[in-house]
């Protein structure tokens, strides 16, 4: 083996060595939606789903889909992480074609610890997606060089594959086709009509590409009924990318990157840039409200370090260059969304940011420290004659640091839900016999569906979820009109009739009543817990036990307008007290057997709307309601 081979072999078992110790690190799923809906599918499930996971990483794990729940996961991790690693060999070949032999190999290390190798750490497709995607890319580069149709048709399989990983990545083939044209026909061509319609239809296509889509997610065909949001998030979707690799490496490959024509790995570059940057925005704008999603990009990192390890090595970068691309940065900077633009950051899905987001916090402290980042970058840069270490040195520790923010999310992300769990990952499946069945019984969409995703992918007993119309009970009986009789429920947002087994965060393991019924419903209340005048909890199953009703004002900090609120429980006195703004408090009354009902009324009640607010109810308090058995 070549001292070359040695050093890469060695790089790649260092990556994963990394990322190995960082998993052992993590309490649960971190990613728990994505993370369930390729555990669900490898089982054969389809109690949840995400129309942006592909097939391929569900049927490489179905062969051992009857494994015990850690082991499944624990393999599934195994094969993310070493995805991530070999990760290094494409980056290093992309490199090494431009760099010297050091260049490439720091460079195609830095490609594998960007703070996106937080992924890695998930049972989701993106490590083997975009392992596919750059050794495709490779096989598209060197088929330009080689003029050899046989790679190219290779390069189409892989980027295939990696579609079928990431649906996102449909484009893939088509673009890296283009890249290869964009080398091998003469420029000329395709700048003049009619060849200048292969750009146009090329980003026609990336947005075409997404409707089939829409099918099987209502969230994906609003995103693209919103073409604006579309663009924001796409173009916003630039800055994460360049932060995570330290700014300087996206400056020098987009100075390395303006020959097209004479380097395929530029042609790929400038082809796949925007088209990639387009599905993170349709991804972005599927989530709702402001947010971005690094994940389609991450396709473009191998041959960003690549090219930027070629400027280093020629130690020659274009001022012009440098400039356009910081100007570029700089724009997707200013969207990246905040509380003087869009709200919140939200960024799960773009580690990229972890690094000023655990510092700050704040988009608008992301924006102006990333803007300052492309400044000093840009100064650096300045000096056309050479690329100064000072440039490079600054960018791996950019680099560095954003990879362990990122893993500090990703830990605290899966501290939080393992916390509001049991200490027991199965804890379903001990309770529950084998070959039983769990039915998730809501009303409604879960409200705690991170925390059931959760459940789901270290418990094989969940099972189907059924949603409930409380407002349909029978209110003699608590009876349901549904008809389902399933033995065990996980009741989330519902309190149902039968012999509670467990208490969690996720929802109430019940052994049902037949037929299947409630055990008390609330009138009066609505969603946001807020009564008007008059509320009542009935109460259908059970022996004697404590009711606990707790009174609150603590969502309003207006006027003080002092409520009297009475409770009336059977067979008791009534109770009375006065609620403040600002103010909880509780009682614990004693209840009889059930049925019984307990009313509940709040005197005077007051609007928002009274106080200059939009709302226009008639408010009384929030109340909540805990009846525990003696």
């Amino acid at each position: 083996m070549s001292a070359a081979a040695r050093s890469l072999a060695a790089a790649v078992f260092l990556v994963g060595a990394l990322l190995t110790v960082e998993s052992l690190g993590l309490r649960a799923a971190w990613l728990p939606l994505d993370e369930a809906a390729v555990v669900e599918r490898a089982r054969g499930g389809t109690a949840f789903t995400e129309p942006l996971a592909g097939p391929l990483l569900p049927w490489l794990l179905r062969p051992v889909r009857g494994a015990a729940p850690d082991d499944l996961y624990g393999l599934a991790q195994a094969l993310s992480v070493l995805c991530w690693a070999v990760l290094v060999v494409p980056a290093y070949l992309l490199a090494r074609r431009g760099a010297s032999q050091p260049a490439s190999l720091a460079a195609a290390v830095l490609a594998a610890i960007v703070p996106a190798s937080a992924f890695a750490l998930a049972v989701v497709p993106d490590a083997a997606a975009t392992l596919l995607a750059a050794f495709a890319v490779l096989a598209c580069v060197r088929a330009a060089e080689r003029r050899s149709l046989r790679l190219l048709v290779l390069a189409l399989a892989l980027a295939a594959l990696a579609a079928l990983a990431r649906p996102w990545l449909a484009l893939l083939p088509l673009a890296l086709a283009l890249a290869y044209a964009l080398v091998r026909v003469p420029v000329g061509r395709l700048l003049r009509w009619p060849g200048s319609l292969a750009f146009a239809a090329l980003a026609g296509a990336a947005y075409a590409a997404w409707w089939p889509l829409t099918s099987a997610s209502p969230a994906l065909e609003r995103a693209l009924n919103d073409p604006s949001a579309v663009a924001r998030g796409a173009v916003a979707s630039l800055a994460p990318l360049a932060l995570g690799l330290g700014v300087v490496p996206w400056l020098a490959a987009w100075s390395a990157a303006r020959r097209p024509r004479a380097d395929p790995t530029a042609a790929a570059f400038v082809i796949l840039a925007p088209v990639l940057a387009l599905s993170a925005g349709i991804a972005a704008a599927a989530r709702g409200g402001p947010s971005l999603d690094e994940r389609p990009l991450l396709v473009l990192v191998p041959l960003v370090c690549a090219l930027a390890a070629q400027a280093w090595s020629e130690r020659r970068v274009s001022a012009t260059a440098v400039a356009s691309g910081a100007v570029t940065l700089a724009a997707a900077t200013v969207l990246v969304p905040g509380p003087g633009l869009f709200g919140p950051v939200q960024a799960t899905v773009a580690p990229g940011l972890a690094l000023f987001a655990g510092a700050g916090g704040r988009a608008t402290f992301i924006e102006w420290s990333l803007l300052a980042a492309v400044a000093a970058a840009g100064v650096l840069l300045a000096d056309t004659r050479r690329l100064p270490a000072a440039a490079l040195v600054g960018a791996a520790v950019l680099v560095v640091s954003g990879q362990l923010f990122a893993y500090h999310d990703a830990r605290d992300a899966a501290s939080r839900v393992a916390t509001a769990l049991p200490g027991a990952h199965d804890w379903l499946d001990r309770l529950v016999p084998a070959g039983e069945t769990v039915t998730v019984v809501s009303a409604g969409e879960p409200a705690v569906r991170d925390l059931l995703a959760q459940t789901a992918i270290w418990n094989r007993t969940l099972g189907p979820e059924l949603a409930v119309d409380p407002t349909a009970a029978d209110l003699r009986t608590g009876a349901l009109p549904d008809g389902a009789s399933p033995s065990f429920v996980l009741a989330t947002g519902v309190a149902l009739a039968g012999e509670p087994l467990a208490s969690t965060a996720a929802g109430e393991l019940v052994r049902a009543a037949h037929p299947l019924g409630l055990a008390a419903t609330t009138e009066g209340v609505s969603g946001d817990g807020w009564s008007g005048a008059e509320a009542v909890y009935r109460r259908f199953s059970g022996g004697p036990g404590v009711l606990r009703v707790t009174v609150s004002r603590t969502a309003w900090g207006g006027q003080d307008v002092p409520g009297t609120v009475t409770v009336a429980v059977p067979g008791a006195a009534p109770e009375r007290l006065v609620i403040h703004a600002g103010q909880q408090r509780t009682l614990d009354l004693r209840a009889p057997a059930a049925p019984f009902k307990v009313r509940v009324t709040v005197s005077p009640t007051f609007s928002p709307a009274d106080f200059g607010q939009g709302d226009t109810r008639q408010l009384g308090a929030q109340l909540g309601f805990d009846f525990r058995p003696k």
